[in-house]
């Protein structure tokens, strides 16, 4: 390598692994690609004092030797695997401030005094040991699935982003500054949220207070993401939903409405007249202020034991998913809707599909009829066992699954299909599908 390189960055040659030799004594950056798995260190070298960034990728596991003191960053980078790095690690550097190992899944070594520089420290799967006294300044830390050693009861002040691993359940103190908390799946202390200027919250299976803990407190208003589907206990009322609203997806067993309800009337104009089973009822007034959605919200999806109306769906709606109980009319589907997945109760007619919906499941309780020609958006479609109305496939479709009570012909030839499932009762025959999964 040239003796005045100062920048080296293999981290798009995914395919490289050539050894490097003794690396320049000037180099300040060096990435290595996925591939790369030769030591840095020939012939007892060390790594170059003046290295302020270090990123290894997903194949590199040899050791490191004592560290630069001047080092600054050192990650473990991959785009969708797992990396092997596994070495323990010598004295961490007083200048580093970020230490990035979330995607080392076997490396579990004590990593002594952290820097008082450090702020942002992540760790991957395997990691279960003690971690000294955290940073003062420390702003982002995220423990790996298998860690449960305890923290200080006391999180740095400054700290914007919390992950709690899937083992750890010790009681802890949040700190006024979080922005982004994920609970892991273990954690059954009650947090108190109330106060918390959060964005982001992920709630793990165990988890059964509320939120926030106190009654009548309503959720941050600044909340843009609220993941309750993996929490299989939560059923708790979260109240009136933040205006800042964007992606809401609710566990199994959460059956409250999301919508306040006024009186005994239904909240939002039109919802009587939506359901079948109250169309014939007058249509009430609305209230003076309607109460609907946040008009942010792109994500929604709701779990088994939710049951109630929705009200008008928010334009801004990408996504739609509904489980297992719930049978109510949506209305009017929003013109930005891209993914709609109805549960195995729903059998209510659908308005008009939008031009850019991309995949669409119904349930198998699912029997209306559906728009003959259906968007040329759509990538899937999975049809209800229930379901057979005749259909004309659009021609971008790449996923096919026939419900067993489906009996049409459906023009498959011009489909470039990559997985078809075929139902019990489809008899007709099928034309040649090169590069086709079939499966009956």
């Amino acid at each position: 390598l040239p003796p005045s390189l100062r920048v080296l960055d293999l981290n798009d040659r995914e395919f490289f692994n050539h050894a490097l030799g003794r690396l320049p004594r000037t180099l300040r950056k060096l990435r290595l690609g996925a591939a790369f798995n030769h030591t840095l260190l020939p012939q007892a070298a060390l790594l170059p004092a003046t290295l302020a960034v270090l990123q290894i990728g997903e194949a590199f596991d040899h050791p490191l030797g004592p560290l630069p003191e001047g080092l600054v960053e050192l990650r473990a980078h991959s785009f969708s695997r797992d990396c092997c790095f596994s070495r323990a690690l010598g004295p961490l550097p007083a200048a580093l401030r970020i230490l990035d190992l979330a995607r080392c899944t076997a490396f579990n070594h004590a990593l002594g005094r952290l820097p008082d520089a450090l702020r942002e420290l992540r760790l991957g799967g395997a990691f279960d040991q003690p971690l000294p006294q955290l940073p003062a300044s420390l702003e982002v830390q995220a423990l790996g699935t298998a860690c449960g050693a305890a923290l200080p009861a006391t999180l740095p002040r400054t700290l914007r982003e919390l992950r709690i691993g899937h083992r750890f359940n010790a009681p802890l103190a949040l700190p006024p500054t979080l922005e982004f908390l994920i609970i892991g799946n273990s954690y059954t202390h009650r947090l108190d949220l109330a106060a918390l200027p959060l964005k982001t919250l992920h709630v793990g299976r165990s988890y059964a207070h509320a939120l926030p803990p106190l009654p009548g407190t309503p959720l941050p208003p600044s909340l843009q993401v609220l993941g309750l589907h993996q929490c299989h206990r939560f059923n708790h009322s979260l109240g009136r939903l933040p205006c800042t609203l964007r992606k809401l997806r609710l566990g199994a067993a959460f059956s409250h409405p999301l919508l306040p309800q006024h009186a005994s009337l239904l909240a939002v104009q039109g919802q009587q007249a939506l359901d079948a089973e109250s169309a014939a009822e007058p249509v009430q007034p609305a209230p003076d202020a309607l109460v609907r959605l946040p008009e942010t919200l792109t994500v929604l999806g709701v779990g088994e034991a939710f049951d109630h109306p929705l009200g008008l769906l928010p334009k801004s709606l990408t996504e739609l998913r509904v489980d297992s109980t719930f049978n109510h009319a949506l209305g009017r589907l929003p013109d930005a809707l891209c993914e709609l997945r109805l549960g195995g109760a729903f059998d209510q007619p659908l308005p008009q599909l939008p031009a850019r919906l991309e995949v669409l499941a119904l349930g198998d309780a699912f029997e209306a009829a559906l728009p003959v020609v259906l968007p040329r958006a759509l990538r899937e479609l999975h049809m209800g066992h229930r379901f057979n109305a005749p259909l004309a496939l659009p021609p971008r479709l790449e996923f096919l699954l026939i419900g067993n009570s489906y009996t049409h012909r459906l023009d498959l030839a011009a489909l470039s299909l990559k997985r078809l499932y075929v139902g019990r009762s489809y008899a007709h025959a099928l034309p040649p599908l090169p590069g086709t999964l079939v499966m009956r």
